[in-house]
Formats: C-alpha cells, structure tokens, sequence
C-alpha cells in the first residue's frame, strides 16, 4: 500500500469501518490527511459545532466535563468528544478545523452549563488561550453563545466569554453576562432567567443597552414598564425589541407618555415593538367569583381585570409612535367567562374583531380570538377556558 491511496468508495467504507468500531476514532481520522478529514466529514454530513460544558454526577462525587459534539444533518451520525485536559482540547480543535475545511458558513455553538465544580486544568490563562484559538481556527464561523451559568462556573468562564464577545453573533445569557458583551455585535440578544435569579434580585438595567445588538429578546427579565424614567444609554443599533407587557398594572397618568418617550431616546432607529404576556390570569380572593356567571353577570374581578387590560392595550396604541404588536393569552375558570369577557373586549376596544376556534372537541370548548388594530399597534388577544366548559 506504500505510495498508493485508498479509492473513494474503499475509503468510504474504511471511515465507517473506524467510525462504527469507536466514535472518536472520527477525531484520529481527520489527523490523517486532509483528504481523510473532507472524506469523514462528508460521510458523516457534518454541520456544525457544538462545544459544551456541563457537570456530570459521578458516584460519590460529580465533576465538570467539556465535550465537543460534532452534529449531523443525519441525528444518527452526531458524535461526542470528551476533552480533559488543554491538550486534548488542542488536538480536538485542530482535528475538527480539517473536518469542517469545506464548509465555510461554519457555525460553532457553546453552551455553558452551572456545575457545582470547577474543571482544573481549565485556568483564566487557557479560558483566554482557549477563545483565541476557536477565533484563529475558525475566522469566519458563526459563534452562537448560550450560558446561564452561575457561580462557580461563570467565573471560570469569564475570560473565554471576554475573548469571544467581538466575533459572536447571537447570545442566550443571563443580565450576568452583559458587561462582557461591550464589544459584541450581534444579530440577537435573548436575556433570560432560567434560575428564577431576577425574580428575586434586582440587576443593573443600563447595562442592556450598552450591547449592540439588532434584536433584544427579554420576556419578564426587562418588561415594558421598566423603560418609565429609565434615562438609559442610546443604544442605536437595535431594530426590534420584545418584552413581556403587564396588563394588571394600576393605571397611572402619563405612564405610557414616560414609556414611549425613554424608547425614542434610547432606542431611537427601533422599528418593531413586541409585547407578550403569556399567562394571564384573573386573581380572585373568593371562588364564587369564578361561578358567578352562573347567575348571569361577570363577577368583580374579571371585570376590573379586562378593563385595566383594555386600557393598557387602548394607551398603548394611542402613544406608540412605531410599529407595536401584542399577543396575550387570557386562561379563565371556564367556557362562559370566555364567551362574557370576549364580548367584554369587543366593547372596551372599539373596532376590534372576535373570532372563535376549536379548543377541546370532547368537552365542546372554543377559544375566542380578539384581534384589534388602530394606528401603529396590532393586538391579538386569545382568551382560553381552563377547567370545565359549563359553569
């Protein structure tokens, strides 16, 4: 075999061979030769990236572990690579650049998990060193970012996330992460609060806006009402924002006034505007306001509550000065309240329109959808029976 190759059809087999006999074996190929590395990547229709921090429990103790997941377009052929050590992570990185030398809309992925342990040979010097590799080894790859790590491990993985900021494009983090992201710009940001950490803390708003990013993606993490008299950073890179809305808030003069002027101040080339709020539902300190409408009328608390709603959606559409879209989704006792509060919204909000669709067909529910639009603000309201469909 000195001095000849493998034809292409014999070294298709060999890499299935070697692949089937050991996954990692798919790392020692691309080693090889270049003509191994697009071989094997091809047989194994590989995509993208996706390098991966997560702890792992092992009897009596867990440990963190870094693996590098080679994804298929085939979910068969998705392969696992654990790195122990700053060499092995070397010679992975090196191994998957030969694999991926045919595909230059690379994307590589990392996720960064919490682990109550630290990897020991993962130092601030290698999390550096690591980053600037990935950005040498892949220059015009995607970097796509996810962490809602928290202490210990977003501190060791601080200077990997600093090195990386100015080459990511989009990014899942917890507000922990912000200050890092100075020097990013990206297509979107998505703030999250996977351990309810927010919901119990307060964090420094202002650093939001200190990322470039075209969309922000923030839920209850910053809701619309935190824009009253923010005076925040102009921020004029961003285009879309979305947020969760709070339609029980208590009326307040001027509120949305406060609201739409911050937004023109700080985000002044925003173009779309999307509010959610996902889980409203009537809060009531007697269970006989939820069967009232047994006696033909709307108890007190449903009907205090759609009335704030409409005129939160009402101010909302008279002030916005850009394009506003809100989608709200209403869980009521049962059937009949859907059907008294959607005629309830179509009288609150003029001009609005109801139509119904099949919810559950054994208990003979519907969904009712109210849908109102005036000026630069489309509303899409679904109002959806929860329990039974007869009170």
């Amino acid at each position: 075999m000195t001095g000849r190759q493998l034809k292409y059809s014999a070294l298709s087999s060999f890499i299935q061979f070697c692949i089937d006999e050991k996954e990692s074996n798919l790392l020692l190929l691309s080693l090889v030769n270049n003509r191994y590395a697009v071989g094997s990547a091809s047989h194994q229709d590989l995509r993208r990236i996706e390098l991966s921090v997560f702890s792992r429990i092992i009897d009596p103790e867990d440990s963190t572990l870094m693996k590098v997941w080679l994804i298929s377009n085939d979910p068969t052929k998705t392969t696992e690579h654990y790195i122990q050590s700053y060499a092995e992570f070397l010679i992975a990185m090196f191994s998957v650049r030969r694999l991926f030398l045919k595909k230059p809309e690379l994307v590589v992925a990392i996720s960064i998990y919490t682990s109550n342990t630290l990897m020991p040979w993962f130092s601030a010097k290698i999390a550096a060193r690591s980053a600037r590799i990935l950005k040498a080894f892949f220059p015009s790859a995607s970097f796509k970012l996810e962490t809602t790590a928290m202490y210990p491990t977003f501190k060791q993985f601080y200077p990997l996330i600093a090195e990386l900021a100015p080459v990511l494009t989009n990014v899942r983090c917890s507000p922990n992460v912000l200050h890092l992201l100075r020097n990013a710009h990206l297509n979107t940001l998505n703030i999250v609060d996977d351990w309810n950490f927010i919901r119990r803390t307060a964090w420094y708003y202002p650093e939001l806006f200190h990322v470039k990013a075209r969309e922000f993606v923030c839920g209850h993490v910053f809701p619309l009402d935190y824009f009253t008299n923010g005076s925040f950073p102009i921020q004029p890179t961003t285009q879309v924002f979305v947020c969760d809305v709070n339609l029980r808030m208590k009326k307040s003069p001027g509120l949305y006034e406060d609201i739409f002027g911050e937004i023109s101040q700080c985000l002044p080339n925003l173009r779309l505007l999307k509010c959610n709020q996902l889980d409203f539902v009537v809060e009531v300190g007697d269970n006989d306001d939820h069967v009232a409408i047994r006696r033909g009328n709307v108890s007190k608390p449903y009907t205090e509550a759609i009335e704030l709603a409409s005129w939160h959606i009402r101010e909302i559409a008279r002030l916005s000065h850009l394009e506003t879209e809100i989608e709200v989704l209403f869980e009521f006792y049962h059937q009949a309240y859907v059907d008294a509060c959607a005629d309830m919204f179509s009288r609150l909000l003029p001009g609005s329109s109801v139509c119904e669709s099949s919810y559950n067909s054994e208990m003979e529910s519907t969904q009712k959808h109210v849908t109102y639009q005036k000026n630069n603000t489309l509303a899409k309201l679904t109002l959806s029976p929860g329990f039974s469909p007869i009170p």
